[in-house]
Order: C-alpha cells, then sequence, then structure tokens
C-alpha cells in the first residue's frame, strides 16, 4: 500500500468518526511529498478536534502563521475551545477578503464549518456556494438539514448521487439526509448505513446511523440493540446516550434508567448543545409557571 492509499484510508476513517483509526492509517505515512505531509497534517489537527483536543491544535499552530489553512484550523479549534464568536468571525472575514479559489477546498470546509458552530448559516452557505467537489456539498447538505431546507438538501444529495454514487462522502450525506427527511426516505438510509458496515466494520457512527433510521421508523427494541452494540464500542459517546435516553422514554423504561443517561451526557459533555437546549426550555419552563403562580396567587 502507497502513501496516497493510506492517506485515503485515513481520511475515510475520519469521515465515520474513527479518530484513532484515521490516526493509525498516518502514522504510517512516511513521506516526503510536501503536498502530502500538509494534507495529512490538516487532517491530524481535524482528528484532534474531533476529540475535542482543541488545546493542542491551538499550541502546534502558531497564532502567527501565514499559513491561511492553518490560520482556519486554529480558528476552528478555538470556536469549539473558547469562542469569542466576533474576534473569530472577522479574523475569517479577513481570511476571505483575497481571490479564493473554487479548488481550495479545505479553506471552504473549514470556513464553512466554523460559520455552522456558531450557526451563522447563511454565511456557511455563501462560502460552501464558492467551492466545487463532494465535500463542500455535502457540508451544504448538513447546513440546509440544519435550517429545514430537506427539499433543497434532497436535491443536492441527487446530484451527488450522479457525480459519485459510491464516493463515502455521498453515501454520508445521503444517509444523513434521508434520516432528515424522514417517512419512506428512513428505510434508504437503513440500507446506507447497512453498507458501510458491510464495507467498513461496525463502529459507533455506523451504528448511531443505524439507530436513528430505526428510531424515526419507531422500531425502539431494534434501535435499543444498535445503540447497546454502539455502548459496548464506546459508553461515553454522546451521540449514543442521547439517543438511548430517546429510546428508554419511549420503551417506558424506569425514570431511574433515563435519569442516568441523561446525567452520563452530563458528564461526558457538560457544553453539548443537547443539555444547553435542555436547560433553556427548563427555564422557559419554570419562568413560565412561575407567572402562572403569579397570575392565580391575584
Amino acid at each position: 500500500m502507497n502513501d496516497e492509499d493510506r492517506f485515503s484510508d485515513a481520511f475515510s476513517s475520519y469521515l465515520l468518526n474513527n479518530y484513532q483509526n484515521s490516526l493509525k492509517h498516518l502514522h504510517q505515512i512516511q513521506t516526503k511529498n510536501s503536498q502530502l505531509k500538509k494534507k495529512c497534517d490538516i487532517l491530524m489537527y481535524r482528528i484532534y478536534i474531533g476529540q475535542k483536543k482543541y488545546g493542542v491544535v491551538m499550541n502546534e499552530i502558531p497564532q502567527s502563521s501565514t499559513d491561511p489553512v492553518l490560520q482556519l484550523v486554529r480558528l476552528l479549534a478555538q470556536a469549539n475551545a473558547k469562542p469569542n464568536k466576533q474576534v473569530i468571525l472577522d479574523e475569517i472575514k479577513s481570511l476571505l477578503s483575497g481571490n479564493i479559489s473554487p479548488d481550495d477546498s479545505d479553506i471552504l470546509i473549514l470556513a464553512g464549518a466554523i460559520y455552522s458552530h456558531f450557526e451563522e448559516y447563511e454565511l456557511a452557505l455563501k462560502v460552501l456556494r464558492l467551492g466545487n467537489g463532494l465535500l463542500c456539498d455535502a457540508m451544504t447538505v448538513q447546513v440546509l438539514i440544519n435550517i429545514n431546507r430537506y427539499d433543497l438538501a434532497l436535491k443536492l444529495v441527487s446530484r451527488m448521487l450522479i457525480a459519485d454514487e459510491d464516493s463515502l462522502i455521498t453515501q454520508i450525506a445521503s444517509a444523513t439526509c434521508y434520516i432528515a427527511q424522514g417517512g419512506d426516505k428512513l428505510p434508504e438510509a437503513l440500507s446506507v448505513f447497512q453498507e458501510l458496515q458491510e464495507k467498513y466494520g461496525q463502529n459507533v457512527f455506523i451504528l448511531n446511523g443505524q439507530a436513528a433510521a430505526l428510531i424515526g421508523m419507531e422500531k425502539w427494541e431494534d434501535a435499543e440493540l444498535k445503540l447497546k452494540e454502539s455502548l459496548d464500542i464506546d459508553p461515553n459517546n454522546v451521540d449514543t446516550l442521547i439517543n438511548m435516553l430517546f429510546v428508554s422514554h419511549h420503551l417506558n423504561q424506569p425514570f431511574e434508567t433515563v435519569t442516568r443517561y441523561l446525567n452520563q451526557i452530563k458528564d461526558s459533555d457538560a457544553s453539548h448543545h443537547f443539555i444547553a437546549n435542555l436547560d433553556s426550555k427548563s427555564e422557559e419552563f419554570k419562568r413560565s409557571a412561575e407567572l402562572y403562580s403569579a397570575e392565580v396567587i391575584a
């Protein structure tokens, strides 16, 4: 196996959130090719961000770096670690003020990822539309799903399938879109994840994808089995715990069981948007209850 093939395997593992396997492939690459070495470095930093090792990235990429891709990687780590939203957005604007080519996919994808992180979806779409290729299309699909434009996401997935239906990027984007669309698209999503499992083996990402499709089909027991397999691989994975909490509730499992999953989610990632949304809803309910109580007393 040559270094390009090893990088391809590393990138596939990264797309499947199998970060340790991706790093394993990267560590096997001993190249003197400067372009491939840079691609490996960027992927390694993206993996560290996926593993929430933001400090490692910020320490290894100096703030004085003049490489726009590395600057954006550092900004993505900053956005996740200790976000000063406006400062980061201003820096991105400055970085994108030059001539950006549609082939500068790393720049466009990283900028799109940061905009999406801050829920600046209009800016994310604007920058991603400058690019070409499946990666920009896949991120655009995710942004469209986030703003509930499933119709546009499905159209873009159809274009991706025509361009390269066998690409892992296309398969993940299509399955994600089908789950968001729901209804008769759910069996298609389940089928895609089954094919991915047969090709790449079982991992947390694929098992959660299967579980999400089964949840949409209200096959709660089947979903629970997939999630238990996922917990066997990584007992602290937040996506698995959130799905398990949801399934446990629908299976009418004891309140203590549901609460235990919630506590595990908080322990694994207290800043997760699921917890933030839950806290926001709790505060909203509390305010409404206090207002109602005051009106009754009056």
